[in-house]
């Protein structure tokens, strides 16, 4: 989903305590082996921001030069989003490893916030 399809303001939402929707359909990406998303605060210019890494390997391609927002469910079925309208995008890192069997994308996702993975209703 690209951030600009995001609802504006969806930090200032969370943040006020109100539930973030997102409305509109976000496009799967089938990932094998087991993905992995880690949040951690940190202090940048003497603010505390939260950075959240989001990491998995999948065999579809990933534009890397639009700004895309990646939904992510857990195995208790909370989603969240990463990536806002209103901020820069999250950095995506891809790594080809092609071999004869397998053409697989390690994909790696980056974005730094004050809140950079916020629970939302899809």
């Amino acid at each position: 989903m690209l951030c600009s399809q995001l609802p504006p303001y969806i930090l200032q939402k969370h943040l006020a305590g109100v539930p973030v929707g997102i409305l509109r359909t976000p496009t799967p990406v089938e990932f094998f082996t087991e993905a992995s998303c880690e949040a951690e605060q940190e202090t940048d210019n003497g603010a505390i921001v939260e950075k959240t890494t989001l990491r998995f390997s999948t065999s579809e391609s990933l534009t890397q030069g639009l700004s895309l927002a990646f939904i992510i469910t857990d195995v208790n079925g909370q989603s969240y989003v990463i990536g806002q309208k209103e901020e820069y995008a999250p950095a995506l890192t891809i790594n080809n490893t092609v071999s004869n069997d397998t053409n697989i994308h390690q994909v790696k996702v980056t974005f730094t916030a004050q809140k950079s993975l916020i629970p939302c209703y899809c």
